[in-house]
């Protein structure tokens, strides 16, 4: 039923019969129309939804992590959980990471095959109960991610004390080569206690 409906009329039979018109509404048109008409129709197409909403990917969902500043500028480097339907790591795609480019307007980028390798990419390993993460801008440490009640969190050693990982900060000078790192400063929340931790790293 293709193009404006015809209009429908109830004829009374009674003396001097007085003409009604059906009024029209935008939300009915010619493609829900005839699944309101016909009930066979409708629960076909009931039966066909509920079948594609159990067949269709689910939308991966992502939680924070942490991130990177710099001393160079405001764009930093986000690192993402994403999760499965069920709650847990995706197993194909764990970890997203990626820029902020504050410094122009807070657009989102991606990392270069560089800056994967040497300076802000990260190796995940699955785990017992997580995930282990070894960084690139935090070599000599590893930062494991794993559920604390309802929620997932990158833990790791800050000062002495197992800690939520919140913020890596570089300090860095520029060169004619590139920025020299001065030192990495980790802070984080004591898991214990719930202090604040904050540990200075110098390059070796």
């Amino acid at each position: 039923m293709h193009g404006s409906l015809p209009r429908r009329e109830n004829v009374s039979r009674a003396p001097r019969a007085r003409q009604t018109e059906v009024s029209d509404s935008s939300s009915v048109n010619s493609v829900t129309l005839p699944l309101l008409l016909d009930p066979r129709r409708a629960r076909m197409a009931q039966v066909v939804l509920a079948f594609l909403s159990l067949v269709a990917p689910a939308e991966a969902q992502t939680r924070g992590l942490f991130r990177i500043e710099r001393s160079t500028n405001r764009n930093v480097v986000e690192y993402d959980l994403r999760l499965s339907r069920d709650g847990t790591p995706d197993p194909k795609d764990p970890v997203s990471v990626y820029w902020i480019m504050l410094e122009e307007g807070g657009r989102r980028e991606g990392l270069t095959f560089f800056e994967r390798q040497f300076a802000y990419g990260v190796d995940v390993t699955p785990g017992r109960d997580g995930l282990m993460l070894h960084l690139a801008a935090l070599r000599d440490r590893a930062v494991v991610v794993r559920r604390r009640g309802e929620r997932w969190e990158a833990q790791t050693t800050i000062a002495g004390h197992l800690s939520t990982l919140r913020r890596i900060w570089v300090q860095a000078d520029n060169a004619l080569f590139g920025p020299v790192v001065k030192f990495v400063e980790v802070t984080g929340v004591d898991v214990e206690s719930g202090l604040a931790r904050t540990e200075r790293i110098r390059p070796s």
